[in-house]
């Protein structure tokens, strides 16, 4: 895991602004809710009104999406013959809630 990598993971979890390379952590103005762009792509994002851990890989299934979203807590992403698992399930990318529960898609 590289510093940026982590680095933004603090960011985002600690819900402070961060800018660097091609990776952006905005927070909203009520300080609740937080988005990680990578490319201008939103990859993970926490919600203001009910604070959910949502991801996605925006259609880039690439080394550094990865790498920024495994960062993240509760995040483990692997992948084998082309295709992403994420905590040992077939992920294809779609936004998926990372919380307690049943994973919800949207």
């Amino acid at each position: 895991m590289s510093k940026i990598d982590i680095d933004a993971a603090y960011a985002f979890h600690n819900r402070q602004p961060f800018n660097r390379g091609n990776t952006k952590v905005n927070v909203t103005s009520n300080g609740r809710g937080v988005e990680m762009l990578l490319h201008g792509n939103c990859i993970a994002w926490i919600t203001s009104e009910s604070q959910q851990l949502w991801i996605s890989h925006s259609g880039y299934m690439t080394k550094t999406t990865k790498a920024r979203l495994n960062a993240l807590s509760g995040v483990h992403i692997k992948q084998r013959d082309f295709m992403w698992f994420l905590n040992g399930i077939y992920w294809d990318g779609c936004s998926m809630y990372m919380g307690e529960g049943i994973p919800q898609v949207w």
